[in-house]
């Protein structure tokens, strides 16, 4: 038996359309850098009538000549990926009916790719001593499949959205061999914007030591494999690369990487940002947080013993608190130090207890080696002020001039969309999609993502979602009624009120 690779990066790419040219140039760097303790393996879904595509690097002689290792193997050289004549469709994924309609949203294509990629098909074995898993594609709904087109009856039409939930995408990784033999992911990696949320990093543990993502939105251009791969070769000496030293090496060599980006309205984009988060340590922020929920819930509660001018009180510090806050991806979610450091400043001694609990949450944040934020890598300057490695949802929208941008970008003169221009980094959940209509689009977005939480199965336990059906919605009918569509969203505040 061959000995281990000292890394295998995995790669998942779900390149809607927009993102196909990206994804071949991921692709580029992730097989120039591949090679000698470094295996490379991708699978692409381009979207459209394209069926998905499989990619291993570095290839062996006799997978060039002869696929039946196996059926799903495709060879490709990215000179030129149009003429390959090699390049062939996976055959599962194209004649499963059940699995085709999900494509790569689909848990079992994401337990089957893994599987594929990470076992040696003759011995069984795992081809490498670590693993990294790296999603790429739109977010925060991760790997957004909007524009697949479905053939029925000789006639193409628009399928419904789909995309990778944080519990399928749990369920997908849990299902592999490689989790099913005592082991974890070294690292996921999440190339798409705005991952770096309470909700999925509490989701992981069960899948992953470290988890990579970004506040933010993430360029089109995505990660810089190239540099990341090349890092992982075994230091002088002897030393090989651990999972916590890639992981803070990979913040470092994004923010390297893009430090020329200018943030600027004109630019789409705030900041440039990272986090490395150890996943084991997800409790020290998940335990106080419920604290925090416990403690926004009974100040909301009309059954709690407090005076109606002290809950009014309550209610504006609360809410100018969260409008005061650092928020991404146009008010859904908020930097969570950012908000505790303003809730703090709001009550001042008015709630010890809800000060404690944002106390001990912003204990959490400091980096260090042995704690939950492992590095927090992010552009100086306004941009990254308040960008403290972890957001939460929150949603509270307040327009800037970059939202304003974003949504010009996403139309025409006369109001429809521009080809291509919906997303200025990797954010599929842009509420002007869809051309004039961004508060129908933004509802839509906001039910999906609390459907998408109801189904988790650890962040639950912190009671935040509670607070925000009805803690939230309780202060924002009290102290916005007129505003609560721009807010957050009139039809889910009038849903959570009544359950």
């Amino acid at each position: 038996m061959a000995k281990p690779a000292d890394w295998a990066v995995l790669v998942y790419i779900s390149a809607d359309d927009i993102l196909t040219n990206f994804a071949v140039e991921s692709l580029k760097q992730l097989k120039l850098a591949s090679g000698g303790q470094i295996v490379v393996a991708a699978q692409v879904d381009k979207n459209g009538a394209r069926p998905p595509h499989r990619y291993r690097f570095p290839l062996k002689p006799d997978e060039i000549r002869d696929s039946s290792l196996d059926n799903n193997l495709v060879p490709i050289d990215l000179i030129d990926p149009k003429i390959d004549p090699r390049k062939d469709p996976i055959k599962d994924l194209r004649n499963d009916p059940k699995i085709l309609k999900r494509g790569i949203a689909e848990p079992i294509n994401l337990t089957k790719f893994v599987d594929w990629a990470s076992i040696d098909p003759d011995t069984g074995e795992l081809i490498a001593e670590r693993f990294c898993f790296v999603a790429w594609g739109h977010g925060v709904e991760l790997l957004l499949d909007e524009d697949r087109l479905r053939t029925s009856g000789g006639k193409v039409a628009r399928a419904n959205r789909r995309y990778l939930t944080p519990v399928n995408l749990r369920k997908g990784l849990e299902g592999t061999r490689l989790l099913k033999s005592g082991k974890k992911f070294g690292i996921i990696g999440l190339d798409a914007c705005s991952m770096s949320m309470v909700e999925l990093a509490s989701e992981l543990p069960s899948c992953a030591d470290f988890m990579v993502a970004s506040q933010e939105d993430v360029p089109d251009v995505s990660f810089p494999y190239l540099k990341i791969l090349e890092g992982l070769v075994t230091k002088a000496g002897g030393q090989k690369m651990e999972a916590k030293q890639v992981s803070k090496a990979i913040a470092e060599l994004y923010l390297s990487a893009y430090r020329d980006y200018i943030p600027a309205p004109g630019s789409g984009v705030r900041a440039m940002t990272l986090s490395s988060l150890n996943l084991s340590q997800v409790k020290r922020v998940t335990d106080p947080l419920r604290s925090l929920a416990d403690g926004l819930l009974a100040v909301t509660d009309p059954k709690t013993n407090m005076s109606d001018k002290r809950r009014k009180k309550m209610f504006k510090a609360i809410l100018n608190a969260r409008r005061d806050s650092r928020s991404f991806v146009f008010g859904l979610f908020v930097d969570l130090f950012n908000f505790c450091e303003q809730l703090n400043q709001k009550l001042g001694s008015k709630a010890p207890d809800l000060s404690l609990a944002c106390s001990k949450i912003r204990e959490e944040f400091t980096e260090k080696d042995d704690g939950f934020v492992i590095k927090n890598a992010k552009g100086a300057g306004k941009g990254g002020k308040d960008c403290h490695g972890l957001s939460i949802y929150f949603p509270y929208r307040d327009d800037d001039d970059t939202d304003a941008f974003q949504v010009l970008q996403a139309l025409g003169p006369d109001d429809r969309p521009v080809k291509g221009g919906n997303r200025p980094a990797k954010g599929g959940n842009r509420p002007a999609k869809g051309g004039n209509r961004p508060a129908k689009e933004r509802t839509a977005r906001i039910e999906e993502l609390e459907t998408d939480f109801d189904q988790l199965t650890e962040f639950k336990h912190t009671n935040w979602m509670q607070f925000i059906k009805q803690g939230w919605s309780r202060i924002l009918t009290a102290r916005e009624p007129e505003n609560l569509d721009l807010r957050y969203s009139g039809q889910q505040v009038a849903k959570n009120l009544a359950a």
